[in-house]
């Protein structure tokens, strides 16, 4: 079916907004996805698919008459934890929206996390994680950590600047932190007492899993 003929049948006044969906340039909605899958006797499923050999996943503001068990309905937080120098730490965090994320695509990531309740996104905000991760890029994090379980990358405030690094262990109750773009970036050691850490970053939605 031509872009022209689906947006026809799906009641839209252009099929500019097909093809922006093709294009990745917008993402759908699920009651687009929902619809467009009904104009074409598919299951929404296929739609979550570039036709690569995975799934993307698929981001949109919450619409609860639609969600069901394939997805996953995870707050995004109104913060920008910093991938340079670090910025204030927030007094209180707000959730600006609910997003939906395909269950199949988390499942297929293979995520260590401490439950699902315990996932959030937020923004990374600097250019000390490339190319791990950029500018921008929204990020999955596991809330439910809040200690140094094992070397990896961290959400987490010092001296009360909230910064995203990777964290790693140098000797009893030391951590060396490490930027990934360290043509530009050295590293720096710090007390594991004096670190305050709010939760493990487990993949980009770009998308890079952190290791």
């Amino acid at each position: 079916m031509s872009q022209a003929k689906l947006a026809q049948a799906c009641g839209w006044a252009s099929q500019s907004r097909v093809a922006n969906y093709e294009k990745d340039t917008r993402e759908p909605t699920l009651e687009d996805i929902s619809l467009m899958a009904k104009v074409l006797r598919i299951d929404p499923a296929q739609l979550l698919s570039d036709g690569k050999s995975y799934a993307r996943p698929v981001i949109a503001e919450v619409s609860p008459a639609i969600v069901d068990e394939r997805f996953l309905v995870i707050p995004q937080f109104d913060i920008q934890a910093s991938m340079g120098p670090g910025i204030v730490v927030p007094e209180h965090l707000e959730i600006v929206q609910q997003l939906v994320i395909d269950r199949e695509w988390v499942r297929q990531q293979r995520l260590n996390h401490t439950g699902v309740p315990n996932l959030a996104v937020i923004t990374g905000f600097g250019d000390s994680m490339e190319p791990t991760f950029c500018d921008g890029d929204p990020l999955m994090v596991d809330r439910g950590v809040d200690g140094m379980t094992k070397d990896g990358v961290y959400v987490f405030s010092f001296d009360n600047m909230a910064h995203i690094k990777r964290l790693q262990h140098i000797g009893p109750g030391r951590v060396r932190v490490i930027s990934d773009n360290r043509a530009k970036y050295d590293h720096w050691e710090a007390n594991l007492a004096d670190i305050s850490i709010h939760a493990r970053v487990l993949i980009g939605l770009n998308v890079r899993k952190m290791e």
